[in-house]
């Protein structure tokens, strides 16, 4: 039989059970946004706020919290592989 005192104890418990789980999906949250924080751009893997040179070697990228953002500049001829 349940009385006031056990009810009391279960859910003081349940509570706390529940607080270590938004905890712990909290910081798996946060660990799984770091990772997603890297850009994959012509088969290389960059991280946030890198930057590199685009793949018509005349305009710059940068990994900018997981997407790629690349200049868009007319190239001379010359410069363009």
């Amino acid at each position: 039989m349940i009385n006031n005192k056990n009810l009391k104890i279960f859910l003081l418990l349940a509570s706390v059970v529940i607080c270590i789980l938004a905890v712990l999906t909290t910081i798996f949250t946060i660990n799984n946004l770091n990772h997603s924080l890297q850009c994959l751009y012509n088969g290389k893997t960059y991280q946030d706020g890198e930057s590199f040179l685009s793949i018509d070697n005349c305009n710059t990228c940068s990994c900018s919290q997981g997407e790629v953002v690349c200049t868009e500049m007319a190239c001379i001829d010359g410069n363009t592989q």
